[in-house]
């Protein structure tokens, strides 16, 4: 990873190409990240460096491709839900036409801010419970379209607001607090959604054998507790052995989190 590092920086010099010099950086930091071992997992502290990872930006400008179509998909579903519920009102592109009012679903209004923020949610979530990659996976898919979907709902009503009382909350204060509270519902559903991933995906004891290695007696269990479950480490050391031993782990995740704070200000510094 430290050659990869090394291969980015020298083409990111070369080709005068800041993204390349951040990727090289993230390569960095999953290097430290991956040299480190958790204590309590005895697993590596690669997941680290999904956080910088979310810091960046998609090459060829696909966040904004991404942007256009969440901002067209957004505007599609909302109208479709208002002609379900019997809300008259014309489509036409990224507008929805009502009697003396018309919405223009803009960039920010498509749910790309509330999409970054629950992705990264989801990632401090995944870093600080120790998920495994498929739950995690299925958590920031889950943020993914939560986002989507409170969107969705929060330009529907506003829609509907209008349509009704002929309340407008597409201005000022009120679209701050709709967003707001928006997002704070998502946020609290991504909370629910890796609750209920820890549920569905725990741990398969295997009871026929008795003792610490009973559970991975049979192979399948052995696969299902290795996918879905983050086994802590039993250890038979001293109590002065697990004091140095939390101080060693205390060190290292602040290294890592220098590391990644420093990653995210040459980032920020860059773009």
């Amino acid at each position: 990873m430290l050659v990869v590092d090394v291969v980015f920086l020298a083409a990111g010099i070369y080709l005068t190409s800041p993204w390349l010099v951040c990727v090289g950086a993230f390569f960095l930091c999953l290097a430290i990240c991956r040299s480190f071992t958790d204590s309590e997992s005895d697993r590596s502290l690669a997941y680290l460096a999904l956080l910088p990872l979310l810091t960046i930006r998609p090459p060829l400008q696909w966040d904004l491709d991404v942007i256009h179509w969440l901002q067209t998909k957004t505007t599609q579903v909302a109208s479709q839900l208002l002609n379900h519920f019997g809300f008259l009102h014309l489509r036409e592109g990224n507008i929805l036409e009502f009697s003396g009012k018309r919405f223009l679903v803009e960039e920010a209004c498509s749910g790309v801010q509330s999409l970054f923020t629950l992705l990264f949610l989801a990632s401090l979530i995944v870093c600080g419970y120790r998920r495994t990659w498929l739950h995690s996976g299925l958590v920031l898919l889950s943020a993914g379209c939560l986002a989507g979907l409170l969107n969705v709902i929060r330009v529907a009503s506003i829609s509907m607001a209008w349509f009704s009382y002929e309340v407008d909350l597409s201005t000022g204060w009120q679209h701050d607090t709709i967003g707001y509270v928006a997002l704070v519902v998502a946020a609290l559903l991504v909370f629910s959604t890796d609750a209920l991933m820890n549920f569905l995906l725990s741990p398969v004891p295997d009871f026929p054998r008795a003792g610490v290695a009973s559970r991975f007696y049979n192979p399948f269990t052995a696969i299902w507790n290795w996918l879905f479950l983050v086994m802590p480490r039993i250890s038979f050391v001293t109590k002065e052995t697990t004091a140095d031993g939390l101080f060693s782990h205390r060190v290292q995740v602040a290294v890592a989190g220098c590391v990644c704070i420093g990653a995210l200000v040459a980032q920020w510094q860059v773009f």
